[in-house]
């Protein structure tokens, strides 16, 4: 379990930074920082360095996450902010709120994609106050629009593995919302 806390500590910091990013860093450094960030990444596990990141089944989700966040970034800013932040909390409060959910609480496993069914309902649950927090006060109305928003996602990261919910999550949130606000 330390190991995972680690790792998902890190998948927080990791969010936090990137959430904060566009307000220091223009798209280009951005998406440049993340190419960075994905080969330091590759770098490390090749030659040993990412213990921490190992975890006990087969996915290339530590690779996903900057590529994920960089093609976000691409789509989505300097235009549509809103849209940008969304898909990154998502990806690092709700999947990680899945995980521990899922590690610490989990009863009722989804075999065919190593999650639970209480690992899903915390990301629903997480995903929808992210919503009601971040985006509802700047769209109020919008309500039904939200909930329609976490289930899809919530559906997508239930059937996702491999790590590919670190890739399309953040690019799926904010294409959505982008959507939803237009």
């Amino acid at each position: 379990m330390k190991q995972v806390l680690v790792r998902k500590f890190g998948h927080l910091a990791a969010s936090a930074a990137f959430f904060a990013f566009p307000y220091f860093f223009s798209p280009k450094t951005m998406i440049g920082l993340c190419g960075l960030f994905a080969i330091l990444l590759l770098l490390g596990h090749l030659i040993g360095l990412s213990r921490h990141h190992r975890v006990d089944r087969i996915t290339l989700g530590e690779f996903y996450f900057p590529l994920g966040v960089a093609l976000s970034a691409f789509f989505f800013l300097p235009q549509n902010l809103l849209a940008f932040q969304f898909g990154i909390l998502i990806l690092g409060v709700s999947d990680t709120a899945a995980e521990l959910t899922g590690r610490l609480w989990g009863r009722h496993q989804i075999k065919s994609v190593h999650k639970t069914w209480e690992g899903v309902l915390a990301f629903f649950l997480v995903s929808l106050l992210i919503f009601l927090l971040f985006v509802w006060p700047q769209h109020p109305g919008t309500i039904l629009a939200g909930l329609s928003i976490t289930l899809l996602l919530t559906l997508l990261e239930g059937l996702l593995s491999f790590g590919l919910d670190n890739l399309f999550l953040p690019i799926i949130a904010a294409v959505l919302l982008n959507w939803l606000i237009k």
